[in-house]
């Protein structure tokens, strides 16, 4: 964690530096540095999954579901980091309507699991 740190600051300063030169090269900089990051975390994303694949296997949760909830929140990680690098582009508009369109790609996503919960309960009420 220590090194993403680091990392982080080092690239935030030569971006400063370079943004003072030219602005390009600056946004360049950053863009590389978020894929940098992202596979710099790829432990901890690994491990995070291997948890929750534990757990959903431990409780019994159908796989399906799990796998939904991996999807959903992929998506929302996705589009969170698009989103912020289109930012960083300039490109503010843009980064909104893909946040929207990822909410959409989300809802979607989960229908089945909100199906799963409405027959859950009607099974209980009826």
């Amino acid at each position: 964690m220590i090194k993403i740190v680091a990392v982080s600051l080092l690239i935030a300063f030569v971006v400063l530096l370079l943004k003072g030169f030219d602005d390009k090269y600056a946004l360049l900089l950053g863009l590389a540095s978020s894929v940098l990051l992202l596979l710099m975390s790829n432990e901890y994303i690994a491990e995070i999954f291997a948890f929750l694949t534990d757990l959903f296997d431990k409780s019994g949760i159908d796989d399906g579901l799990l796998r939904i909830v991996f999807k959903v929140t992929g998506i929302g990680y996705l589009v969170e980091f698009s989103a912020g690098i289109i930012e960083d582009a300039g490109l503010k508009n843009l980064s909104d309507k893909l946040v929207f369109v990822g909410k959409i790609m989300i809802i979607a996503t989960s229908l089945p699991v909100f199906y799963a919960v409405f027959s859950m309960f009607s099974e209980m009420f009826s």
